[in-house]
């Protein structure tokens, strides 16, 4: 079989997806053998700085090709160097993964494996304030962990092995405590839509425009992308305003607003790898895709609910529900 680029990216991103679970999810298996604790970290750090800098890198793609849309030598510069540097953010995400495993054997901490969600309660109200409660404590461990890896990297300047250690625990502490809370809120969103009996809409893509059309593509990408990015803030208004209606008439019209608003951004997600993959036929990097065939990879990689996949991730607080 013919390996091409459109391959490498899904093997990369499977490899990425079996190492985070092999790392926060069956914490107790052997890994790597503990190594210099100073070194290890400076690495970690080393390599996380560049993933920051490779997301800010593809960034500045999109940003090119808006100012170059009408410039088709330009455009097609923009969309070769994007894809590019997709590829290039997800091989660091693997390198910072593993970097991350190795810094893990070196601080032990003790974590424990990650526990089950509860069953949850068929009172509406019960079910989603327990939603809010663990919402709550899983965006207070992101904020924690930022703060942790802040003074992670303080440590390693100084070259102080005792604060890394103290700092790593903090850092591992505080991801077992995330990942945790996503388990329950996975069960929470479930359970909630199962309470009110959710149905959602069905999903239709909108197939790209037949032959190589690239400023067609792109600009269709860079439409939709928005449209993604005014999904992702209607999820946090809608649920909000969920929360603030609890115990009011309006109650059940909110939480399946917020359920909706929660599907659009789904739906949306896989409308991007279906432009995406119209622009990467026109500057000759993969072969055309039926669109039906684009929309059952993207359920392959992760249903609604799953924390497989950042497209088809939970409710976010501030952050980018992953780099489109």
């Amino acid at each position: 079989m013919k390996i091409t680029r459109a391959w490498l990216y899904v093997g990369v991103f499977g490899l990425m997806a079996n190492t985070i679970f092999a790392e926060d999810a069956i914490l107790n298996k052997k890994g790597p053998v503990a190594g210099n604790i100073l070194t290890d970290a400076a690495q970690f750090v080393k390599d996380s700085d560049t993933e920051l800098a490779d997301d800010a890198a593809v960034g500045a793609d999109r940003d090119a090709m808006v100012v170059d849309l009408n410039n088709a030598t330009a455009l097609r510069t923009d969309v070769l160097k994007f894809f590019q540097d997709r590829a290039s953010s997800f091989v660091i995400d693997v390198s910072v993964i593993l970097d991350r495993r190795q810094f893990r054997v070196d601080v032990k901490p003790q974590t424990g494996p990650l526990q089950k969600a509860p069953v949850g309660s068929s009172d509406l109200t019960t079910a989603v304030q327990k939603f809010q409660t663990d919402f709550n404590a899983r965006v207070a461990a992101e904020a924690a962990i930022d703060v942790d890896f802040a003074n992670l990297q303080v440590s390693v300047l100084q070259l102080n092995a005792a604060a890394v250690t103290t700092n790593g625990n903090a850092y591992f502490h505080d991801r077992f405590s995330y990942f945790q809370n996503r388990i329950y809120e996975a069960a929470d969103v479930v359970n909630i839509k199962k309470i009110v009996k959710f149905k959602p809409e069905r999903i239709a893509l909108t197939r790209p425009a037949k032959g190589k059309q690239l400023m067609v593509h792109v600009q269709q990408f860079l439409t939709d992308r928005a449209t993604w990015l005014t999904d992702e803030a209607a999820i946090a208004a809608a649920r909000n305003n969920m929360f603030a209606s609890i115990g009011t008439s309006s109650f059940e019209a909110t939480v399946t607003t917020w359920l909706n608003a929660r599907h659009a951004h789904y739906v949306q997600g896989l409308q991007l790898a279906v432009d995406r993959q119209a622009m990467k036929v026109d500057v000759g990097l993969a072969k055309p895709e039926k669109v039906s065939g684009l929309k059952a990879q993207g359920k392959a990689e992760g249903a609604e609910d799953s924390l497989s996949v950042p497209d088809a991730d939970l409710d976010q607080s501030d952050e980018d529900n992953g780099e489109k």
